[in-house]
């Protein structure tokens, strides 16, 4: 059993409060739980317990035996010494604070065993969707976590950008760059962009934007590829001799090429090859993204916004020197809408951050509808166990209930694990004196 088990019970009240009883035999009443602490210090802030006829206010400290307080070290610690109930699944070693006991329930008694069986059964299963055998994915729950994880998933990205650009929120191209980059690198070269991002400033993009090979010349040798290049063709010595003259024009430093990554990767994904893609886009970036399309989430916009003509010599090569048979260099509707998912929607969170607005998920739910599913082996999974994917909305949210709650065996923080556990509880109250349980 982990902690995280305890945790659901206490907050959530599934226990049989009316019988619980203090180590010492005391009677005792949960008027308030607390609110449940995500970070260090007390498990529970700001509970109130009624004991021999006072109401204590305090916090609220779980552990699966009592002497795990010691070895926690909780007793050297000031946050703790306001705790006035420890509640333990074993009761091993008495606790004092100052001289004083702390009153203490044990609960290894008292926990529905079904309930016990059911949530075991949840966390140590083999499987990367630990209830996929159980879940019903017509039942409500399952909607109302894909909008848990969608939303979850958007702000997240946008923090993220918010932590990129540490706190400064005066430069709102500058976040746009960084997480149109982050959106170009793809699963593969995602952090190799964001470096790309961050060691290039797009200030000197936009000087240098009146010349694609100049513009080109910096995305290419910031991030590496021109340093040691053979002079194969004349537009590989173009970029060379104008990154020669930026470098020194605007005091550049160059990327290590291994930051790249290269294998596995299909000729249209190859790193060089969005680098070209990019440096299309940015030429034009001044007359192409305002903030006042982000008022609202026009997908049919952004994706106009993302047509680019690139240099025709990308038309016969995905990487500099070496030539292939003749391509298509527009971005497929499929990277427009990898890079509106993963850049423009997170940037528009971020404007939301920023500018002390709750997101509406709603607007967001709106856009995404009007993005096709993505197919990938998590999309898959889910799709064969009878999940609907419908949508980008969808997949985005199946993505992050894969990545953040599956994996993570987080069936206690899911609208869809805790129906699981309740449906098994409620069928035990049906065999037992169902007024030994209340519930709040």
């Amino acid at each position: 059993m982990k902690e995280a088990y305890l945790h659901h019970l206490w907050q959530l009240k599934r226990l049989p409060l009316n019988r619980l009883r203090l180590t010492n035999g005391k009677t005792f009443y949960v008027i308030n739980p607390g609110w449940l602490n995500p970070d260090s210090g007390p498990d529970f802030f700001n509970a109130q317990i009624e004991m021999d006829g006072m109401i204590w206010t305090g916090n609220v400290e779980i552990h699966l035996k009592s002497s795990d307080w010691y070895l926690h070290q909780h007793q050297h610690d000031q946050a703790y010494k306001n705790v006035i109930l420890h509640v333990v699944l074993i009761d091993d070693q008495p606790l004092e604070i100052n001289g004083a006991f702390v009153p203490t329930v044990e609960l290894q008694n008292y926990i529905d065993a079904q309930h016990l069986y059911q949530y075991q059964s949840l966390i140590e299963n083999q499987s990367e969707i630990p209830c996929a055998r159980k879940i019903d994915p017509k039942h409500i729950s399952v909607q109302q976590q894909k909008d848990t994880a969608l939303f979850q998933r958007i702000n997240r990205k946008g923090m993220e950008i918010y932590a990129a650009l540490h706190n400064d929120t005066e430069n709102r191209q500058k976040a746009l760059y960084y997480a149109l980059l982050t959106a170009f690198g793809g699963r593969a070269n995602k952090f190799a962009f964001q470096e790309l991002a961050n060691s290039l400033p797009l200030e000197v993009i936009f000087k240098e934007s009146h010349d694609r090979i100049r513009v080109n010349a910096l995305l290419f040798g910031v991030a590496g590829w021109l340093k040691d290049l053979p002079r194969k063709d004349a537009y590989s010595a173009s970029l060379i001799h104008t990154w020669r003259l930026l470098k020194q024009k605007y005091r550049l430093l160059e990327m290590d090429k291994s930051t790249w990554k290269t294998k596995g990767i299909r000729p249209w994904s190859f790193p060089q090859f969005k680098l070209a893609q990019l440096g299309a886009l940015l030429e034009k970036w001044q007359q192409t993204f305002h903030e006042a399309y982000f008022h609202e989430l026009d997908v049919q916009l952004f994706q106009e916004l993302l047509i680019i003509n690139v240099d025709q010599y990308w038309e016969t090569h995905y990487q500099l020197g070496k030539p292939t048979k003749t391509h298509r260099t527009q971005l497929s509707d499929r990277q427009k809408n990898e890079i509106i998912i993963n850049g423009l929607l997170p940037y528009w969170c971020y404007l939301q951050i920023i500018t002390d607005q709750n997101v509406d998920i709603s607007i967001l739910l709106d856009a995404l509808t009007q993005i096709p599913s993505e197919e990938n082996f998590i999309t898959k999974k889910w799709k064969d166990i009878g999940v609907t994917v419908r949508d980008a909305s969808d997949s985005q949210a199946l993505i992050e209930q894969y990545h953040s709650f599956c994996a993570n065996k987080r069936c206690l923080s899911c609208k869809i694990g805790t129906k699981l556990l309740d449906n098994r509880l409620d069928e035990a109250l049906w065999r037992e004196d169902a007024l030994q349980y209340i519930f709040w």
